[in-house]
């Protein structure tokens, strides 16, 4: 075990280290398997596979972790850390900047471009419900709504309590708005149910490249002429807990001023989209058209809407004045 240890050190691996550090003085460890992993391109080696194997049946049988191989290690140089830090990491020494995996608040990791794993008494695989799915309207990606985010934050917190030995890893599909979208999501936990401010939450993403993620943009294919970092969603997020527009409730409670449930149903393209923008003052929907069938139409491939069909929802919200912006539609 303490050879073991030693080299997952030499090699930078912290989700290794944390679990062979967690036997020490009581060993379950039966046996350690190392398997190469080789490009297949060009055949060359860039990564380890260590399987570690419990014994005990009553446990999940195997824990792993994907070991990367950096300039160092492939060159076979010498000069590798005999004092690597004691961090908050699963695994902070990537191959490239495209596989990592990295503990951003307690027992919560995020991770990207790692080999598929099974859950284990460890460590959860999380992968967030479709209620959490960005749906376009053009080239936009996000940033996702506050129904997915409490529908994200809900998810989390039945992880996390459902299994509370276990370190929970977001694991983000391939590519940098997939990630962009999975870090907000855990920067809004942060700050709604945590009650973290964005500063704080933008430094404990520090170790993440700019290169990583993606400024958010406008519905539209066009060249965009401004972007929305995730530190712009988080201070937004933050302002709306602030006031009390928005905030994480207690059991039974209402999301502060905002009604959930309500905002998922009118959000919906199907529903109306239509957006509370703020509370009791403010809801922004798209233009109506004079349709001949009725309050709505779904020729085209597109659901479109009657004025009938808004005066009812916009009553239900409160409504009291329209501004039309675009030109009259019909």
């Amino acid at each position: 075990i303490d050879s073991a240890i030693k080299n997952a050190l030499l090699m930078k691996t912290s989700c290794l280290e944390s679990v062979l550090y967690s036997q020490r003085g009581n060993p379950k460890c039966t046996s350690i398997n190392v398997a190469p992993s080789y490009s297949a391109q060009s055949g060359e080696l860039v990564g380890i596979e260590l399987k570690l194997s419990t014994g005990t049946p009553a446990d999940d049988m195997t824990d792993f972790c994907n070991v990367g191989l950096d300039a160092s290690l492939k060159t076979k140089n010498k000069c590798m850390d005999q004092n690597p830090r004691k961090t908050r990491e699963i695994l902070n020494h990537p191959v490239d900047s495209s596989q990592f995996a990295h503990e951003v608040m307690d027992r919560v990791c995020i991770a990207q471009n790692i080999k598929p794993f099974k859950s284990t008494n460890r460590f959860r695989c999380f992968r967030p419900a479709s209620a959490c799915t960005y749906h376009a309207f053009c080239d936009d990606f996000g940033p996702m709504s506050i129904s997915s985010i409490a529908a994200f934050i809900k998810q989390l917190d039945h992880e996390l309590s459902s299994f509370p030995s276990c370190k929970v890893v977001l694991c983000a599909e391939q590519g940098r708005r997939a990630l962009t979208n999975a870090v907000f999501l855990l920067g809004a936990y942060m700050i709604l149910r945590m009650e973290l401010g964005a500063e704080e939450v933008a430094r404990r993403f520090e170790w993440l490249g700019a290169s990583s993620v993606e400024a958010f943009r406008d519905a539209s294919f066009s060249t965009p002429d401004f972007g929305l970092t995730l530190h712009d969603c988080w201070r937004g997020l933050e302002r709306g807990r602030a006031i009390g527009w928005v905030r994480a409730p207690s059991e039974g409670e209402q999301w502060g001023m905002l009604d959930v449930e309500q905002h998922a149903h009118y959000g919906d393209a199907l529903n109306g989209d239509a957006h509370v923008v703020v509370p009791g003052k403010l809801v922004a929907f798209r233009g109506p058209q004079d349709l001949a069938c009725g309050d709505f139409s779904d020729a085209g491939g597109r659901r479109e809407f009657s004025a009938g069909y808004y005066a009812g929802v916009l009553a239900e919200l409160g409504v009291t004045d329209v501004v039309r912006l675009p030109p009259p539609r019909g």
